[in-house]
């Protein structure tokens, strides 16, 4: 065999199991996610529901557990997207990177909400004379203003 041909045959295997190597390297991605408290501190989440997207790849989903931790197994390489979702604070999007690592840790920290009060009542009467009275009451009430606002 020639010299040029070892070289191409060790290159084209170099390449074929080469890249089947970093291709087929899949990772774990680790993390906590915590919220910052009065006084330096951090909290553990748990019950964050999150989704990881990796590419062409499908979407997963997962939960941190009571220690606000949670786990992804065999995240491929290439660029990956971890989306929070979590009733009270806001949504986190957190772009990274799998080189091929066999671990990533992936430390994430929410935001409460902002908080805002309202209050709606909804209910019957179950008096229809009282529902009847209070709607004449207010007709007549609507029909001074009128009357007064012309005088």
């Amino acid at each position: 065999m020639s010299a040029a041909r070892q070289v191409l045959t060790v290159g084209l295997l170099l390449g074929l199991f080469g890249g089947t190597a970093v291709y087929g390297q899949r990772g774990t991605v680790v993390g906590s996610v915590r919220t910052p408290v009065p006084g330096g501190e951090t909290v553990a989440i748990p019950g964050v529901r999150m989704t990881l997207t990796c590419g062409s790849e499908a979407a997963r989903g997962n939960q941190s557990d009571e220690q606000g931790e949670f786990q992804f197994a065999e995240v491929p390489v290439g660029s990956c997207v971890l989306v929070t979702d979590v009733q009270g604070f806001k949504s986190v999007s957190t772009a990274f990177e799998n080189t091929g690592t066999e671990r990533i840790d992936l430390p994430l920290s929410l935001e409460l909400e902002a908080m805002s009060a309202g209050l709606m009542v909804i209910g019957t009467s179950l008096d229809t004379s009282v529902r009847a009275a209070s709607s004449t009451t207010r007709s007549h009430q609507c029909a001074c203003r009128r009357n007064a606002a012309t005088r």
